[in-house]
């Protein structure tokens, strides 16, 4: 698919990319032989895993493995040296500013941390995305989108609050609302639970797992949390040493008998009983 199609030219009020036809294929986003590099540091390694669609996928890794700089290529923050990146089948390893617009607004990302903007309040912290992705949507439009999505996260009586007056909880809704806000298909998540409690970072996994359920969106998880994988992942690729060392649906990935996988599972200390999902 070249960068026109991908971009949606030539075709009548096309906004989206036409990979959209592709809405049937399991797999919303394929990667292969994606290798990065800086100077002579080798980061990524001919990386191969498959996102499945509506489902939630988990690239799972130990500190400095390669999971930030896998994040930083899905998004497109930086080109990568080599490889393919198809969503929805369309390759945005190539495509230009321009023409990743119509395929970004199909994205939403929760940062880690939550990343609000601390001076505007709720309402203007997902007005923001709105503004730059769905120019169409206007004064009351904008507020019944931003009302009625933070609703369905059960966060919509803070709509006019600042981040500093919300609990942890509460500013982790608010931030996938902002993801969501703009009704994307794919939803990544960087490191949820990083820094948090058990208790917090439990109640976070539920909301994810909910928030996947609720949404049918395709949800991919970047983290180093084994609890969390184990209670809401349906599909998990283990990142070692710049590539993926273990791709499997859930049960699979924590039946193996693969040594790296073993050792990885085991030394989290994590015990594992009924899923918490």
């Amino acid at each position: 698919m070249s960068a026109r199609q991908c971009a949606g030219e030539g075709l009548p009020g096309a906004v989206e990319p036409v990979g959209r036809s592709a809405a049937e294929d399991p797999v919303h986003v394929r990667v292969r032989g994606l290798s990065k590099s800086y100077g002579d540091h080798v980061v990524l390694k001919d990386v191969n895993f498959d996102v499945y669609r509506n489902a939630m996928n988990v690239i799972l890794g130990s500190s400095g493995c390669g999971k930030t700089v896998l994040l930083r290529q899905l998004l497109r923050l930086e080109r990568s040296d080599a490889g393919r990146i198809e969503v929805d089948g369309c390759d945005i390893v190539p495509l230009d500013d321009l023409a990743l617009l119509p395929i970004r607004k199909r994205m939403g990302v929760v940062f880690q941390d939550s990343a609000l903007l601390d001076s505007m309040s709720v309402f203007e912290n997902l007005a923001l995305p709105l503004r730059e992705h769905s120019p169409e949507l206007r004064g009351d439009a904008v507020r019944r989108r931003i009302v009625d999505t933070l609703e369905r996260l059960d966060v919509d009586h803070a709509v006019d609050k600042l981040p500093a007056e919300l609990s942890g909880g509460m500013r982790k809704r608010v931030a996938i609302a902002r993801a969501l806000v703009t009704a994307p298909t794919l939803l990544i998540y960087d490191e949820p639970t990083r820094g948090l409690d058990p208790l917090l970072a439990r109640s976070v996994d539920k909301l994810i797992a909910t928030t996947n359920e609720r949404f049918h969106v395709t949800s991919l998880m970047i983290s180093h949390d084994l609890k969390s994988v184990y209670d809401i992942a349906d599909y998990v690729s283990l990142i070692r040493d710049g590539r993926i060392g273990f791709s499997a649906p859930r049960d699979a990935f924590f039946a193996s008998s693969d040594p790296y996988v073993r050792a990885f599972v085991d030394a989290s200390g994590v015990r594992f009983g009924a899923r918490g999902r």
